[in-house]
């Protein structure tokens, strides 16, 4: 594949590559940013994106349901993996479900899959990833978020991107629902396990399926499958 588009500043990367999808751009195609004037993450929500952090978007063509369904959880396993492999004594990123990357009870990094349609097919799809890597993550939000270079020595933005980037592009050539090896992955970082959470329910999380439901047990026994929704964990592990 082509190497990634380095660009200085963007407002942001995901509108960017959607902006080239419609242009033709092909499968896997990447851009990487210094930084984002307008970054965002899930739900239209502000992402911080200064200098000294990875924000970069990859394009996927040609993706069934099985595979829409899993992607945001299926490049979250393949971005902490990768960034395990990469920077000399991280602890273990664990996974929020849907979407973030944490580190001690706060959020370092997210994914975010935008889809454009025709008809009901996905024409493309967009998988935005950003990660607090030596930027500083503004006071007001200290309490719930963190940059990797608090904890260890973090390598430049500019030499783990396209190590991240391959991680994505590898994760969407895959097929169908999550493997086991990838459900291992995710248990061993999942962070929400065993904790009382709200979703659309309440109840305590009890990890995910191979279709990227949330398994959660209520207080009458009953397991519920959430596919979709906010969460909010009280922070105790029962």
């Amino acid at each position: 594949m082509d190497d990634p588009v380095m660009l200085v500043e963007v407002d942001s990367t995901m509108d960017e590559l959607h902006r080239r999808a419609e242009g033709g751009g092909e499968h896997g195609l990447a851009v990487v940013a210094a930084r984002q004037r307008n970054g965002r993450g899930r739900l239209g929500r502000r992402w911080a994106a200064g200098d000294g952090g990875l924000w970069c978007s990859v394009l996927a063509r040609d993706l069934g349901s099985a595979e829409l369904d899993v992607l945001s959880l299926r490049v979250g396993i393949a971005v902490a993996l990768a960034l395990e492999s990469a920077i000399p004594r991280v602890p273990r990123l664990m996974l929020k479900w849907p979407n973030d990357l944490r580190l001690a009870e706060r959020k370092v990094g997210g994914v975010l899959s935008e889809a454009r349609w025709h008809g009901t097919r996905a024409e493309w799809v967009v998988i935005g990833v950003g990660v607090n890597l030596r930027n500083r993550v503004p006071d007001a939000l200290a309490a719930e978020a963190a940059s990797l270079g608090e904890v260890t020595t973090v390598p430049a933005p500019d030499a783990l991107a396209p190590l991240v980037i391959d991680a994505v592009r590898a994760a969407i050539m895959r097929t169908g629902t999550l493997d086991p090896d990838e459900l291992e992955a995710w248990s061993l970082r999942d962070d929400l396990f065993g904790r009382r959470i709200m979703t659309p329910v309440m109840g305590i999380a009890e990890g995910i399926t191979a279709d990227g439901s949330l398994r959660v047990r209520q207080a009458d026994g009953q397991l519920v499958l959430v596919r979709t929704g906010e969460v909010a964990a009280d922070g105790t592990p029962t």
